[in-house]
């Protein structure tokens, strides 16, 4: 009977709770309780909890990246359970907020703050920071983290930010094999540990340029070095120059009356190992280089070479006179025929302007000169007649 009137008070003292229920005191807040505003988590997962609120029926847990919290970037139900266990990344700062709710009201905490440390930061290792190099990076390698399960690795082109290359889950092994890198690049890159039950934080971004090594100076063919060109006279003559080197965009080739190329007598540009001229040369050395245009610039030049011509009968200032020199190269001598009983002057001039006046030794039909103490080298024999004329050829001294 005590049964019966028990169930007749409950059920004429009211209805049941799932019909009216008691609201929210809506003057309240959800009080936060842990973490505590502005604490540093030195482990994780991250243990939440807040204060129970009367009559609540469900609560919501949201975390934000910021302090304006316009996004969350988690966000839990946990119905009438005040409290909740996440794992979240290392190294990382975080606010939560919690509401409450009924069927009517919502009432919510005040926004805090939490930090969770990164109790093994990762650090990178090769290649290194702000490297330069000329060649293709192939790996990359940083320090291992204790108990890790696994890193990923991402790699992003400079100025675009776009992810190059991304490995969301590799084994924790501290390297990484790369696609091929395009060049010349800035790239950026970092990595992050994983372990079982958390997700560490990136390690800062470090970078590395790659350039294009460009590729040497073309060697030279022909004219070998320090070929003398003989010719009867300053007439014009067909010189073809050659160098090796294939698979270049451009040469250029240079050709001077100087060493220093700043009397330049050809500067021209073709798309071939070989330029073929035809030009009036003028007695005495010249010199010529060749440079190759590579995808992104212009190369160092080659050797400078040299090569000098001679003319058989140069005459300045008078007459026809033909002479002739032998031995031409020598090493010892060189007799002079053709004009023994008209030399006024002789005098032997190096292709730097050193001089050199030998006294001639009149013989029957020739005029020997001793050149046994002439340094090795290409020189200009000036003769000067009785008549006013000058007679220039040009011998070869060999030691």
């Amino acid at each position: 009977m005590r049964y019966i009137v028990l169930v007749i008070a409950i059920f004429l003292g009211g209805q049941f709770a799932s019909a009216t229920p008691v609201p929210l005191d809506t003057t309240d807040v959800v009080t936060l309780l842990s973490p505590v505003p502005n604490e540093t988590l030195k482990n994780a997962p991250v243990r939440f909890k807040w204060a129970r609120v009367e009559n609540a029926i469900d609560y919501l847990l949201y975390i934000f990246a910021d302090s304006l919290g316009n996004e969350p970037i988690a966000f839990f139900k946990t119905g009438d359970t005040s409290k909740l266990v996440l794992k979240l990344p290392f190294d990382s700062t975080m606010w939560w907020v919690v509401f409450a709710k009924d069927e009517l009201y919502t009432l919510t905490s005040k926004r805090q703050m939490f930090r969770i440390a990164n109790p093994y930061p990762l650090k990178l290792l090769s290649p290194s920071d702000s490297t330069k190099q000329d060649s293709l990076v192939e790996i990359l390698s940083w320090h291992s983290v204790p108990n890790v399960t696994s890193y990923e690795v991402e790699l992003v082109k400079a100025g675009s930010y776009e992810h190059y290359y991304t490995r969301p889950s590799i084994s924790d092994d501290t390297t990484v094999s790369l696609p091929p890198l395009t060049s010349p690049q800035e790239y950026l890159w970092h990595v992050r540990p994983i372990w079982q039950d958390s997700v560490g934080a990136y390690s800062p971004y470090w970078t590395f340029q790659i350039f294009n090594k460009f590729p040497d100076p073309p060697k030279l063919g022909s004219p070998r070095d320090s070929t003398t060109f003989t010719q009867v006279d300053s007439s014009a003559r067909v010189r073809v120059f050659e160098w090796g080197y294939d698979g270049a965009d451009h040469y250029q080739i240079q050709l001077s009356y100087t060493r220093d190329f700043d009397s330049l007598l050809i500067d021209d540009s073709l798309m071939t190992r070989t330029y073929t001229v035809t030009l009036p040369y003028r007695e005495g050395a010249h010199f010529w280089r060749v440079r190759i245009r590579h995808d992104y610039g212009w190369t160092d030049w080659s050797e400078v070479r040299s090569f000098f011509v001679h003319f058989l009968n140069h005459v300045q200032g008078g007459k026809h006179t033909e002479v002739y020199l032998y031995p031409n190269p020598s090493t010892v001598y060189v007799n002079i025929i053709g004009i023994v009983d008209h030399i006024a002057d002789i005098k032997l001039t190096n292709v730097l302007g050193g001089s050199y006046h030998l006294p001639p030794t009149y013989q029957d039909r020739a005029v020997r000169l001793e050149i046994d103490e002439i340094p090795a080298g290409i020189y200009f024999l000036r003769i000067t007649t009785i008549h006013g004329e000058q007679i220039i050829h040009q011998i070869a001294v060999r030691k």
